[in-house]
C-alpha cells in the first residue's frame, strides 16, 4: 500500500484551499472540464499552497490546473493539451465525495 502525500491529490496535483469571501453574495461554482482544468467562478480566495495567505485572483473566474503542468500554476496555461492530460470520467456523487457507488469495503 502506498502513503498518499496529503499536500497532493490522487494524481500528484498540489492541493489548494479556496475560500469564499465572508461578505460574499454569489455562491462559489467549481466546475472540473473534461481533460482540462478546475473553472471557479465566485468571489473566491486562493491559497496557492498549504498554510499560504489565501489571495483573491486576478479575475471573478480563473481556471486552476489539474495536470500539473502548468508553468503559471496554480492556474492553467493549457499545458494539459500538450500533455495529453485525461481525467477519468465524473461519479456524479456529490454528496459524499469519499463514497464511490461502484466501490465495496
Amino acid at each position: 500500500m502506498s502513503e498518499r502525500n496529503p499536500d497532493t491529490t490522487d494524481g500528484g496535483s498540489p492541493v489548494l484551499s479556496v475560500t469564499q469571501h465572508e461578505d460574499a453574495e454569489d455562491p462559489v461554482v467549481i466546475t472540473p472540464c473534461p481533460d482540462g482544468p478546475l473553472l471557479v467562478r465566485g468571489d473566491v480566495l486562493i491559497a496557492p499552497e498549504p498554510g499560504a495567505e489565501p489571495q483573491k485572483p486576478p479575475r471573478r473566474v480563473v481556471a486552476l490546473c489539474r495536470c500539473n503542468m502548468s508553468s503559471i500554476a496554480p492556474f492553467c496555461d493549457g499545458s494539459h493539451k500538450l500533455a495529453n492530460f485525461r481525467t477519468r470520467p465524473p461519479r456524479y456523487n456529490i454528496g459524499n465525495p469519499r463514497e464511490d457507488p461502484g466501490e465495496e469495503d
